[in-house]
């Protein structure tokens, strides 16, 4: 239980350098995971027990720096902010990369807050030659210094001894001030003193070297506040501002970069020790799945497995768990239906409910499962990493970068939490241009459906072409929304972490994670579409609906009325468009009352427009109820058209 006197630790650091890992070693699996307030940005949180102290830890975005230029670091800085004088900062650095991480610990060391280093991956250093002496980095820093390897767990056991030595104040802190060129140190001891004479420590809750620093690189937010603090100081602010740019020729902004980049080499050029590097297995595959050349048909050969994997292994997980709701939970229904003599509770409630719970646990979940489990080797092996680097040319014609592939590869599995992860890009514009592809990619349910009334009826080749066209249908809808939609465009900007072999415990837990917040917020909708549906059979309506939009079904599709009720429920429920349509046609053997073309145009249709109605309230909750409007009547519109198209084309052909 949670006090004001929980001690907290806060794991700060650059992306891909093991956080969360370390986060994992460090808690169990009562973690959750948090939205900052007013952002989608996540951060997890946890409790662990160490020595006889339940420590908070919460594992923050990574950043590459305190500045404003993304959400991420927005969040990660006002948390540190937020929580400084009540916590201690973990700086998790990556031990192979130590210039570019050390330029973040610069930047905390002037919070004057709480701060061990965890220098992690110091196996991945060693393979490059690097050898990293700690006692050195600790005299030059004046804070703790602990090496770890997190992925192994080695070191872990000393980190945590350190933060609770300085919990208790065994371990005395003396963090060492790192200065700047001299012109620069002796504008900021003006802005200092200014800062100091009008007290504004206390108003900023900052040490005023760090207001005055931030203030050199017109950092936003802590010059409004300096300016409705103190207009006189915000003006004697800009002008010593001006008199680093004209000295230098370059923005302050530049500046300062420039010297803390230079103070971070020169730190870490002292503390380096070299070695011939040893070229290992894993180097010799990183070239190979980095280069173009070779590193493309890599690519496709492990993305043609993994969705044979998926498309397999989940079939064989569906099996599984059919035969379980089956054998145990079938004839239970059954039973208590029999007990229940009232036809409108058991057609409404008892047929309606557990239809919709056994597609989501014998259809859905399967699929959903597998998908995460090669989503989480992906991330741990450090190959998600490469995709994205690799498809980052393709994924420009789109008004994206390589990073986009993480949220579109996750919309195989499920659009609901693919949507969610489209916070890791950096536009308003990104996150829209990918939210609407994501609702085009076939999600687990559809992928079912398309296997269940393609593959089962006619056949594996016309389910290849099938999806061929979907993904061209993707592609061009892409390509003409970044012509359309105005906004910036971002470049590639993402550290490629070295292969690493993955940890089950790890994975399973990223999976249980990911899986929870899919029945949160997918299983509830599913299941009151499910008792909707019930009562619509019950009062006979089906009928009804089908004549309303017969125009569409009959006329456009060339479809029988009666899938018009599939294709709006569908809706609802993508995943229970095969058993819905076995359902109003009266039959499990499709093809005497369709024909292939029908099946093509059906699932295509049913594959094309907006996945469920969970996926529609993400999009209002991730981008606003505009594009909840848009996003869904553009993808019903493209779905039909195309129904349409391929109905002509194909009787031409065929009839």
């Amino acid at each position: 239980m949670e006090s004001k006197k929980t001690p907290i630790i806060l794991l700060v650091g650059n992306p891909n350098i093991g956080k969360s890992v370390l986060f994992n070693n460090m808690t169990g699996m009562g973690v959750t995971v948090s939205n900052y307030p007013g952002t989608t940005v996540d951060f997890t949180e946890g409790y662990s027990k160490l020595k006889e102290f339940e420590f908070k830890i919460l594992d923050l975005p990574g950043v590459y720096s305190l500045g404003t230029g993304s959400i991420e670091q927005i969040v990660a800085r006002n948390k540190i902010l937020e929580l400084k004088d009540k916590s201690i900062i973990v700086n998790v650095v990556d031990a192979s990369n130590l210039e570019r991480n050390l330029i973040l610990t610069l930047e905390l060391l002037e919070l004057e807050a709480p701060m061990i280093i965890c220098l992690n991956m110091i196996d991945e250093a060693e393979k490059k030659g690097i050898k990293i002496n700690y006692n050195k980095l600790h005299q030059l820093l004046g804070i703790p210094v602990v090496p770890t390897i997190a992925i192994r767990g080695y070191g872990v056991d000393e980190l945590i001894k350190i933060v609770i030595s300085v919990y208790e104040g065994k371990t005395i802190l003396k963090p060492i001030r790192l200065q700047f060129g001299k012109d620069i140190e002796k504008i900021i001891d003006s802005l200092v003193k200014l800062l100091k004479e009008n007290n504004f420590r206390v108003k900023f809750n900052l040490p005023e070297r760090e207001i005055a620093i931030r203030i050199l690189e017109k950092d936003p937010l802590i010059l409004e506040q300096v300016k409705d603090t103190s207009p006189t100081i915000y003006e004697e602010a800009i002008k010593l501002t001006s008199l680093i740019e004209a000295e230098h020729g370059e923005s302050s902004i530049v500046r300062i970069m420039k010297e803390r980049n230079a103070l971070a080499t020169h730190i870490a050029s002292i503390v380096k020790e070299f070695h011939k590097p040893v070229q290992s297995f894993k180097d010799k595959l990183d070239l190979i799945t980095t280069r173009p050349l070779t590193g493309i048909p890599v690519m496709i050969a492990v993305l043609t497995g993994l969705l044979l994997f998926l498309i397999f292994g989940g079939g064989f997980l569906e099996e599984l768990f059919s035969l379980g709701w089956n054998t145990a939970i079938k004839p239970l229904i059954s039973n208590i239906s029999n007990l229940i003599s009232n036809n409108m509770i058991n057609t409404v409630f008892i047929e309606g409910l557990t239809l919709g719970v056994e597609a989501t646990l014998s259809i859905v979940l399967p699929y959903v499962f597998t998908f995460y489990i090669i989503l989480g080797l992906l991330e741990d092996t450090g190959y998600l990493a490469r995709i994205a680097f690799l498809t980052d040319s393709v994924m420009h014609k789109l008004g994206l970068h390589g990073k986009s592939v993480i949220p579109l590869m996750m919309g195989l599995g499920c659009s609901v939490p693919a949507i969610m992860s489209t916070r890791i890009l950096a536009t308003k514009r990104e996150r829209v241009i990918a939210s609407f592809i994501i609702t085009l990619i076939p999600c687990s349910a559809r992928i079912s459906v398309i296997l269940a009334i393609i593959g089962s009826y006619i056949g594996v080749i016309p389910v290849i072409l099938l999806f061929a066209c979907i993904i061209v249908i993707v592609f061009i809808s892409g390509y003409l929304l970044n012509k359309v939609l105005k906004g910036e465009k971002t470049g590639l900007v993402m550290e490629i972490p070295p292969y690493r072999t993955p940890q089950i415990k790890n994975i399973l837990k990223k999976t249980w994670l990911r899986i929870k917040d899919f029945l949160t917020v997918a299983l509830p909708i599913i299941i009151i579409g499910s008792i909707l549906l019930g009562g619509l059979k019950y009062f006979n309506l089906l009928t009804f609906i089908s004549s309303i939009f017969a125009p569409l079904t009959v006329g456009l599709l060339g479809l029988p009325a009666v899938t018009g009720v599939v294709l709006i429920f569908g809706v609802l429920r993508k995943e229970l468009a095969a058993i819905m349509l076995i359902e109003v046609l009266g039959t499990s053997n499709l093809l005497t009352v369709l024909t292939p073309v029908n099946l093509i145009v059906f699932a295509l249709v049913i594959s094309l427009y907006i996945p469920c109605i969970a996926t529609f309230a993400v999009i209002g909750r991730e981008l606003g109820l505009k594009y909840a409007f848009i996003i869904p009547v553009a993808t019903i519109t493209i779905a039909f058209l195309i129904g349409g198209l391929a109905n002509t084309i194909l009787t031409l052909i065929f009839y």
